[in-house]
């Protein structure tokens, strides 16, 4: 009966699970391309201050919107510890 109650909340916060999870990904290909464009700036000698401090508060951002989406799929290596 619980169940019954928190099915349409369990959709819900799927849904941000989901969501949080595409929100890394986005900022996993924009460390990316900080770095591609890091690396091109430095053979043209053309300078792109900050970009190394913005990578880091992507890199920041990708680890805490990734955290919830793996620990929900059991990819989070001590769940899969846990697990097994």
């Amino acid at each position: 009966m619980l169940g019954r109650v928190l099915r349409p909340l369990w959709r819900i916060l799927d849904g941000v699970y989901f969501a949080s999870g595409a929100i890394a990904a986005c900022f996993m290909v924009t460390i990316l391309l900080l770095i591609v464009a890091q690396m091109v700036a430095r053979w043209t000698g053309v300078a792109l201050p900050g970009t190394t401090e913005f990578a880091g508060y992507a890199m920041a951002a990708t680890s805490f919107f990734a955290l919830c989406h793996a620990l929900t799929r059991g990819a989070h290596i001590r769940v899969s510890i846990i697990l097994n």
